[in-house]
């Protein structure tokens, strides 16, 4: 994956979500001077090889600081390359040169014209269940 596929995607992600946000603010608020939309919705919203590429860019950092020299912390480094190359989540360098981990959750509202509400009220996983009362996603 090249630099400039990385930056072609970045950029189709940036003018999109622009172009979204700008249909529900007023267009005299928007400038050049301020973005409507945050760099981590615009990362999350580009295809997974380019989310991956700049990943993997912020985990090369943290290896730089030694973040990762005991045994439980490279398992938790195979943990976040597996959760990166899945998709789960996204890594970042914000603007103070930290490294982040950004994950994305949808949660979905149905409701029928009705007025009655789709909802999850448990889980069941690895045999036990669980009570949570939540929207769906």
């Amino acid at each position: 994956e090249s630099l400039a596929q990385v930056v072609q995607e970045y950029c189709f992600a940036l003018l999109k979500a622009t172009e979204e946000e700008s249909q529900l603010e007023c267009p005299e608020t928007l400038s050049d001077l301020r973005l409507p939309v945050q760099h981590e919705s615009i990362v999350s919203a580009m295809p997974l090889q380019e989310r991956i590429v700049m990943s993997d860019a912020a985990l090369q950092i943290l290896d730089r600081q030694n973040h990762w020299n005991t045994k439980l912390a490279k398992n938790a480094l195979e943990d976040l390359r597996k959760e990166i190359q899945t998709g789960e989540c996204d890594m970042y360098v914000d603007e103070k040169d930290r490294v982040q981990r950004v994950l994305t959750i949808v949660a979905l509202r149905l409701e029928t014209q009705h007025g009655s509400v789709l909802a999850q009220i448990g889980k069941c996983q690895n045999g036990e269940s669980s009570a949570r009362c939540t929207y769906p996603g």
